[in-house]
């Protein structure tokens, strides 16, 4: 008599990024907003979803102090717009 499969099959499931992540980016000493965004967005799509310009003179900071360009990937952080002393301003 042939034996019967005794097997469990169990469902795997990977844990999954959210689609939409969310940053919160402002001018250092202003109102931060909240923005959403999706993997592989840029700091620059930020920038615009919150109307924000840079203008020369000016930076973009993490929430660490760490000086990133509007051509980085965004992360789930904060941004903050800040006067570059180094230009004089």
């Amino acid at each position: 008599m042939p034996r019967a499969r005794a097997t469990t099959r169990t469902r795997r499931t990977r844990a999954r990024s959210p689609a939409i992540k969310k940053a919160e980016i402002g001018r250092f000493d202003g109102e931060l907003k909240k923005v959403g965004f999706k993997a592989g967005d840029k700091i620059q799509a930020l920038l615009d979803k919150a109307g924000l310009l840079i203008s020369s003179g000016e930076e973009i900071n993490d929430e660490r102090g760490n000086s990133v360009k509007p051509e980085d990937e965004a992360k789930e952080t904060t941004y903050y717009v800040t006067g570059n002393y180094k230009n004089g301003l």
